[in-house]
């Protein structure tokens, strides 16, 4: 089978041109990153706030769908100010807001995990969202956690959200890790 025209080798993502339309919600370190994400994210539209927690994930989703803007692609970058697991109400919040987003089968999740060293709920976070992935396989997992334990220089003082260096990297994380999956479904699809 003969490549597309505007195919693009695997090995240069940060070129992939990413369809328009797509929308995250997040909190403070989305909000941080969200210029840095609409240049490499076009169109793209962000609901992210100082201290969100889960909970607050479902009501913007639910907004997005209102307004006709939840397409399918969601970015999701939520677990900093708060766990996503070990309590009911915690987990209820996470699923029903995976469940509203998973719903349409055309729809790919894509959730940054948490770098927040000091939090009590980084690690069990990050490990939830793992198997998150095995429930919902439209779940896809955007891994800020592995790239920024290298990188603190990235960092402000705070230790949790990202400075002009480790914006530029969260947006090309983001960019990079949708970009590789689009591609790999492309490729399932040929």
């Amino acid at each position: 089978m003969q490549p597309a025209e505007n195919a693009v080798a695997v090995d240069d993502v940060s070129q992939y041109v990413l369809p328009g339309g797509i929308v995250g919600i997040g909190d403070s370190v989305m909000l941080g990153s969200s210029g840095a994400l609409h240049r490499v994210l076009p169109n793209s539209t962000i609901d992210a706030e100082v201290s969100r927690y889960v909970g607050g994930g479902l009501e913007v989703a639910q907004g997005f769908a209102a307004q006709g803007k939840l397409g399918n692609i969601v970015i999701v970058a939520l677990g900093t100010n708060g766990p996503i697991s070990g309590a009911d109400r915690y987990e209820e919040q996470t699923y029903a807001l995976l469940d509203y987003l998973c719903k349409d089968p055309h729809r790919t999740v894509f959730w940054v995990n948490v770098y927040a060293p000091k939090l009590t709920w980084q690690d069990s976070n990050n490990a939830f969202l793992e198997k998150v992935t095995a429930v919902y396989p439209s779940v896809k997992i955007i891994d800020w956690y592995s790239l920024i334990v290298e990188h603190p220089e990235w960092l402000t003082k705070d230790g949790i959200h990202p400075n002009d260096d480790g914006v530029a990297a969260y947006a090309a994380l983001v960019h990079d890790t949708i970009s590789r999956e689009l591609m790999k479904q492309a490729e399932q699809t040929e």
